[in-house]
């Protein structure tokens, strides 16, 4: 919950809900394997938008702390579609 939460305003809490919403949520949980028989992998940081938009998301990035956010801008900068 910290990992995926902390960021929201309000983080999405289980401990504030009725033990009989969290039974009946824990029931529903259903573990299955699937068998990887092929990886397909793409390169795509906007590509298919306008300069303007990947400049949008550039910037945008670039005013964040977070560091994988400002990798990807670096990345999208040097990939820029002209």
């Amino acid at each position: 919950m910290d990992t995926y939460e902390s960021g929201f305003p309000t983080p999405w809490n289980m401990e504030i809900l009725p033990e009989t919403l969290v039974d009946k949520l824990q029931d529903q949980i259903v573990g299955f394997e699937i068998e990887i028989t092929r990886l397909e992998g793409k390169f795509k940081l906007n590509q298919n938008r306008t300069v303007a938009d990947q400049r949008g998301v550039i910037d945008a990035l670039n005013n964040t702390t977070d560091p994988p956010g400002l990798e990807i801008a670096k990345l999208m900068a040097r990939h820029l579609a002209f």
